[in-house]
C-alpha cells in the first residue's frame, strides 16, 4: 500500500529524525528541519517519534492515499482539505484524522510560512540510507535522489495498534512556548561578539533554504577572524561572513565551515529556525548555557505530558462517553472538550437523526473518533432491561442503528470506526455466545472494518478476535465491580455502596496485572 504524489509543490520530500553518526565523513544529520512538529505529528498517528513523514516547503502539497489511512498534518499549515469517498472538507492541522483509500488531501502554506509535515500512522516506509530515509537534497542522498515529483509513490509501513485523536486546544501550550514567537534564544560563543546581532531585527532572505537561513542586516564590527580555517559546524550555529550579513546553519548544513561562528541557537529553539519564512523579522536573545540547557527540558516535558510517546502508551486506548442520549447539547459538547472518543446513541434506546447530526458534528469539531452505540429496540427502558427476540431480529435492528449512524457521519465529512453495544445488551453480550454473535453479524453487514468495544476480560472478546475483528477493551471509572472482575448490575438504589469505588483496586483483580489509565463514562 501506498501513498501517491499528485504535486509536492516547490519543495516536498522525505524526512524523519536523521541520520547523526556520520559527520566525519561529511554526512550532516539532516532530518525534518522542524523536528518538533514531525515528532507531534507522528505521536498523534501512534508512530515512534522517528517514523518517517513528507515535509513539504511553501505553497501546497497534494497526495492520494492507497489504503484506509490514520493521517495529521503539523507544521505551518494555513489550510489543509481531504476529499474522501467525494466528499471535501476542511480539516484541523494537530489532529489524527482518518480517511479511505482513494482520498485526496491537499496542504496549503500561507505566505510567511515555511513548512508542514504529513505525518501517517505507519510512516514512510521507503529504504533505509545510512540508518535513516530522509533525504540530503544537497548530495542526492536518501531513498529518493531528489525532491519528490508528481507520480511518485511512497510505500506506507504497517501501523500500530494504538492510535489517538486529541483535539488541537490540547496542544496550544506546547504550541506558544515552541513556534509562535519571533526571538530565537542563543548561547554565546566565548571570545565572539555577540552584541552587534542582539541589538538589532533581520529579515530572512529567499536564498535561504535547509542548509542555511541567510538574514539581511549587514553588521557593523565583524570579527577580525577571517582566516578561512574550517572547523566543525553545529545546526545553530550562527556564522558571519565577509560581507557580515549573519547565515543560521540548518539541518542540510556543511559538517565544517570556515566562517566565524558567534552563537549558537539553543535546542528548544531549532524548530522556530526551521519555520523561518522568507521576508519573516527574526530577533535574538542571548540565554546562558545552563538556561539553554533547561529551557530544553523543560520543552520535552511538556511535550512528553501533552503527547506522551507511544511506548508510554501501550496500556492506554482512549478516554470514552457516551453521548447523544438526551442530554442538553452543552452538555455534551462540554464533555467533548476533554474525551477523545464518543459512542453515540443511534435509536435503539435514545437519540434520533437529528441528535445523531448534531453530535457527530460536534465530535468532529472536537477532534473526537466517533463510534456507534446501538441497544436492544428498547427506548421505553432506554435500553436498561433485557429483551426476549430472536436473533435474526435483533440483528436487523442492529444493522439498522449502526448504519444509520454511518449515513449520518459520512454526509458530515466524518466517519464510524467502532461499536460499543449499550446496557442490557453490552452486558449480556460480555458472557452471551448467541448475543456476541449476533453483535459481531451485524457489524459484519455494515463495515467488515469497524472494530468492536467490551469489557477487558470479557469472554465475548475472544470471539469477536476469532472472528478477525479488531477489538477496543475498556474499564469503567463510574461503576463498581465484582470480585471476579465483571460488572456489578445496580438495580434501583438498592446498591448502598460508593458510586465512585477504587476502580483501580476493582481492575487489577483477575485481569493479569493491567492497569487501566484508560477510562470509560457512562451508565453501561
Amino acid at each position: 500500500m501506498s501513498l501517491r504524489i499528485i504535486d509536492p509543490g516547490i519543495q516536498s520530500s522525505v524526512q524523519d529524525l536523521g541520520r547523526p553518526g556520520f559527520a566525519h565523513l561529511g554526512v550532516p544529520t539532516g532530518g525534518a528541519a522542524d523536528s518538533l512538529s514531525l515528532i507531534m505529528g507522528n505521536r498523534l498517528v501512534g508512530n515512534e517519534d522517528a517514523a518517517a513523514a513528507i515535509e513539504t516547503a511553501m505553497r501546497h502539497c497534494r497526495v492520494e492515499f492507497d489504503r484506509d489511512v490514520t493521517f495529521c498534518v503539523t507544521g505551518s499549515v494555513a489550510a489543509a482539505r481531504l476529499t474522501d469517498q467525494g466528499h471535501a472538507r476542511a480539516i484541523e492541522p494537530y489532529t489524527a484524522i482518518d480517511a479511505s483509500r482513494g482520498a485526496r488531501l491537499e496542504i496549503t502554506l500561507g505566505p510567511h510560512m515555511m513548512r508542514a509535515y504529513l505525518c501517517i500512522a505507519g510512516g514512510i516506509d521507503t529504504p533505509l540510507v545510512l540508518g535513516s530515509r530522509s533525504a540530503y537534497l544537497p548530495a542526492s542522498l536518501g531513498p529518493y535522489v531528489g525532491p519528490l515529483r508528481a507520480g511518485d509513490t511512497l510505500p506506507l509501513g504497517v501501523t500500530r495498534d494504538h492510535i489517538r485523536s486529541l483535539p488541537r486546544r490540547s496542544l496550544v501550550p506546547l504550541l506558544e512556548m515552541t513556534h509562535s514567537h519571533d526571538v530565537v534564544r542563543v548561547v554565546r560563543v566565548p571570545g565572539r561578539p555577540l552584541e552587534a546581532i542582539l541589538k538589532r531585527s533581520f529579515r530572512v532572505l529567499p536564498q535561504s533554504n535547509r542548509m542555511g537561513v541567510r538574514l539581511r542586516g549587514r553588521l557593523a564590527g565583524v570579527p577580525s577572524d577571517q582566516s578561512g580555517i574550517s572547523e566543525g559546524t553545529a545546526v545553530g550555529s550562527i556564522q558571519l561572513p565577509s560581507d557580515a550579513e549573519p547565515i543560521i546553519l540548518g539541518v542540510d548544513r556543511p559538517t565544517t565551515g570556515g566562517y566565524p561562528v558567534v552563537a549558537t541557537v539553543i535546542a528548544a529553539d531549532l524548530s522556530v529556525v526551521g519555520q523561518l519564512a522568507p521576508g519573516t523579522e527574526v530577533r535574538f536573545q542571548e540565554v546562558d548555557a545552563d538556561e539553554g540547557v533547561a529551557i530544553a527540558h523543560l520543552q520535552r516535558a511538556m511535550l512528553d505530558d501533552i503527547l506522551p510517546p507511544p511506548e508510554a502508551l501501550s496500556r492506554v486506548i482512549d478516554l470514552n462517553c457516551d453521548l447523544g442520549e438526551g442530554m442538553p447539547p452543552e452538555h455534551d459538547e462540554a464533555l467533548m472538550r476533554i474525551v477523545s472518543s464518543v459512542s453515540i446513541a443511534c435509536g435503539g434506546h435514545a437519540g434520533d437523526e437529528a441528535t445523531m447530526e448534531r453530535t457527530v458534528r460536534t465530535a468532529l469539531k472536537h477532534g473526537c473518533r466517533i463510534g456507534a452505540h446501538p441497544s436492544f429496540p428498547d427506548r421505553a427502558n432506554f435500553g436498561r432491561r433485557m429483551m426476549s427476540m430472536p436473533m435474526d431480529e435483533l440483528e436487523r435492528s442492529l444493522v439498522e442503528q449502526i448504519t444509520t449512524l454511518m449515513r449520518i457521519a459520512h454526509d458530515a465529512g466524518a466517519r464510524v470506526s467502532y461499536v460499543k453495544p449499550h446496557g442490557a445488551l453490552y452486558n449480556a453480550a460480555m458472557t452471551d455466545p448467541v448475543l456476541a454473535d449476533a453483535i459481531a453479524r451485524a457489524v459484519r453487514r455494515c463495515d467488515r472494518s469497524l472494530a468492536i468495544m467490551g469489557m477487558a476480560g470479557a469472554s465475548a472478546l475472544d470471539r469477536w478476535k476469532a472472528a478477525g475483528f479488531t477489538l477496543i477493551t475498556e474499564a469503567f471509572a463510574d461503576r463498581r465491580y465484582e470480585p471476579d472482575g465483571s460488572l456489578r448490575i445496580v438495580v434501583a438504589n438498592r446498591d448502598p455502596g460508593p458510586r465512585y469505588p477504587n476502580w483501580l483496586d476493582t481492575c487489577r483483580h483477575d485481569r493479569g496485572g493491567m492497569l487501566f489509565r484508560w477510562i470509560g463514562c457512562g451508565d453501561d
